[in-house]
């Protein structure tokens, strides 16, 4: 049910990378989310029209990026946004920043790089598979400085924005708020 779409570009397009595990790979619960006509997708270099559920990543559901969309087009922040989505469910944070997990993220920020000039964020959330739980989350911080390098060699513009994502088995981990809280003051 993709659209293909050539995508008139304005000053004011915003560019977007979404990267993580779970929810950012489309494992969100479907609401009637009505995605705006001016929200693209990008997947293996053509633009397509934003569904509910995103292409290119693992999940099956919708994707919370559609509410985003939405937001950045109806408070005019951007005319139009295009996002690209390279989340892996259940992923922790170390396998994010190597093997084909980050560089499908790296092949998607170089080319959408030279499809549209640049990229104006990675929108980051993740952190139930690093809940103390499941794996934890000793080197969360390091491993986030770890991808955030990586990313600034590529592309030194592009900001990250990380998301505080816990939940998991029924309650959020207090202590990976507290790194993340970390990352979001060091890095902001």
């Amino acid at each position: 049910q993709l659209e293909f779409e050539n995508v008139t570009l304005y000053c004011n397009t915003g560019v977007f990378i979404t990267y993580g595990q779970s929810n950012a790979a489309n494992s969100c619960e479907c609401n009637e989310e009505i995605v705006s006509n001016q929200a693209y997708q990008y997947f293996q270099g053509e633009t397509y029209r934003f569904n509910k559920t995103m292409i290119g990543t693992t999940g099956v559901n919708c994707s919370p990026w559609s509410v985003l969309a939405n937001k950045l087009i109806d408070n005019n922040l951007y005319e139009n946004v295009v996002f690209a989505n390279c989340a892996v469910c259940w992923r922790p944070l170390e396998q994010l920043n190597k093997g084909f997990n980050y560089y499908y993220l790296e092949e998607n920020l170089k080319n959408m790089i030279l499809n549209f000039g640049k990229v104006d964020g990675i929108l980051f959330h993740q952190g139930e598979a690093n809940h103390s739980n499941v794996l934890g989350f000793d080197n969360y911080f390091n491993d986030f400085n770890t991808f955030h390098e990586k990313i600034k060699i590529i592309s030194p513009e592009t900001k990250i924005y990380l998301c505080r994502a816990t939940y998991c088995n029924n309650y959020s981990d207090i202590d990976l708020i507290y790194i993340q809280n970390n990352i979001i003051n060091s890095y902001g």
